[in-house]
């Protein structure tokens, strides 16, 4: 039917004191596969006590991990209510409309930039410049940026729907 997540970034997980200087995932702290943490209702203690013994803060971490559980709940119990409340048995439609509407908006907005090129700095775990241009079509928005030697520590996911990308 669909899927819940959280994302937060757990205080103090092994590795580097100073994240910002990571080259690689292990550098980054403890990383555990997919796994359950809890199981057709019960806790894998085990699991636990693996995140408590690998982290400098446990009772913290695991109130924060608790927390994302509790908050995954939640987003279930809301989703189950929502279809029960509309008498949906899948959410297909829902998401087509809200994708074809989202895709709608963005290209108004998009439509509605000047054509010129727009650069931006910002910084987090290192200095960033970027740089967009907007011309007439065919290929209306393009951009320009070089890598960078260290990860900048986000999903694909969240990389990709940050990124100012080519539209048709």
């Amino acid at each position: 039917m669909a899927f819940s997540a959280t994302t937060s970034h757990m205080p103090d997980i092994g590795g580097r004191i100073r994240a910002i200087e990571a080259r690689e995932i292990f550098e980054e702290g403890l990383h555990i596969p997919l796994t359950h943490l809890v199981r057709a209702g019960q806790v894998d203690h085990t699991m636990v006590a693996m995140i408590r013994a690998n982290v400098r803060t446990p009772d913290q971490t695991m109130g924060d991990i608790w927390a994302q559980a509790s908050a995954n709940e939640l987003m279930e119990r809301r989703v189950v209510a929502l279809m029960d409340d509309y008498g949906l048995t899948t959410l297909s439609e829902l998401g087509d409309e809200l994708f074809a509407r989202s895709e709608g908006a963005m290209r108004e907005a998009i439509r509605a930039v000047p054509d010129g090129t727009y650069r931006y700095a910002f910084r987090t775990d290192a200095p960033a410049r970027r740089s967009t241009s907007r011309s007439p079509s065919p290929s209306p928005v393009t951009r320009s940026w070089p890598t960078t030697p260290a990860p900048r520590r986000s999903s694909r996911a969240r990389s990709t729907a940050c990124s100012p990308t080519r539209t048709r």
